[in-house]
């Protein structure tokens, strides 16, 4: 069991989900100050911090929960065709790309949480089956599409409350990934 467990979550995915928890644990316990605020702002200089941090907060428990599991099963299925090093490259990149694109693209307001990453690696799933297209690829895509077809729909939608520009931003950058790992994989051991 504990195989299975370290080699479809390592702790790289693990340790990212649980420090996500600690956050909105401190945030949640903490009543002077607000973490959220630490999100990201768009096109204000002090709003790049959000870039770094936004990923880690979230809104309220159902926020959470639906980041956690989109992290978990995109992530545990992710980790079928990359190493434990790729895939926190990939964490940390896609978090990086598709903060940045949010930053540049999404309107006012304060975006937080980690739908961005979501929409990365459900969107590079995706784009592997594309670029490196076989058995694996394939299944690892309708999987994913089976699960998060109807989030996939969102970003045909704008909702009040939900940052369309975060998940767009993710899906992009989840397609560049692909594209790069794909095309240049000695990059990534």
């Amino acid at each position: 069991m504990k195989n299975i467990m370290s080699k479809y979550f390592p702790s790289t995915l693990l340790g990212f989900v649980a420090l996500i928890w600690l956050v909105f644990i401190v945030n949640f316990v903490i009543p002077f100050f607000d973490f959220n605020n630490l999100g990201i702002r768009p096109r204000s200089i002090t709003g790049l911090i959000g870039v770094f941090t936004s990923v880690f907060l979230h809104g309220g428990l159902g926020h959470i929960l639906a980041n956690t599991f989109g992290l978990l099963i995109c992530g545990g299925i992710l980790r079928l065709s990359y190493s434990k090093s790729q895939l926190l490259t990939i964490i940390v990149l896609g978090t990086l790309v598709s903060g940045l694109l949010t930053w540049v693209i999404s309107s006012s307001g304060v975006v937080i949480g980690a739908s961005g990453l979501v929409f990365c690696f459900i969107t590079m799933l995706l784009a592997n089956a594309f670029f490196k297209p076989n058995i694996l690829s394939w299944a690892q895509a309708l999987i994913c599409l089976f699960f998060y077809s109807g989030a996939l729909l969102s970003l045909l939608t704008v909702q009040q409350g939900i940052s369309w520009a975060g998940h767009f931003s993710g899906a992009v950058a989840g397609v560049f990934l692909s594209l790069v790992f794909n095309k240049y994989p000695k990059l990534f051991y």
